[in-house]
């Protein structure tokens, strides 16, 4: 092992990339930052980037947000929704559901799962001021 490129490859690593976000934490995150408002899958398919986060740098884009919220609803957390009518984009209207995270337990429950998600991707988990400002914003 004279070779000092050979010897180096034993100790030099590539730092691994951190793993991306996951859609249904996306949509987690989206639920939480729209707060009472909630999402429409209008809202969430806008164009150039779907929906803007309002309190958390970045967006998200889906066209089947029904069934990230049923993905959400299987880890227990509660999601509100009701039929609004929309106008389409030729103008007709159309029926489509808002959804929204239901309360202020809903709502740490739904923090501490993002921070499960988070934590499972090494990535710090949501910090304290931001959890009052995103738990703030649903009912007791």
């Amino acid at each position: 092992m004279n070779n000092p490129r050979m010897e180096n490859q034993y100790f030099y690593r590539t730092p691994t990339p951190p793993k991306p976000i996951s859609r249904t934490e996306q949509a987690l995150l989206a639920l939480l930052d729209a707060g009472t408002q909630g999402l429409t899958v209008f809202e969430t398919v806008r164009q150039p980037f779907g929906y803007q986060f309002q309190h958390i740098l970045g967006s998200f884009w889906c066209h089947c947000l029904s069934s990230y919220v049923a993905a959400l609803e299987a880890k227990n957390i509660e999601i509100a929704r009701r039929s609004e009518t929309m106008e389409a984009i030729i103008g007709k209207p159309v029926c489509v559901t808002r959804y929204w995270i239901k309360d202020t337990t809903s709502s740490l429950r739904a923090v501490a799962l993002c921070n499960k998600y988070r934590e499972a991707r090494g990535e710090a988990l949501i910090s304290w001021p931001l959890l009052k400002v995103l738990n703030g914003q649903f009912p007791s």
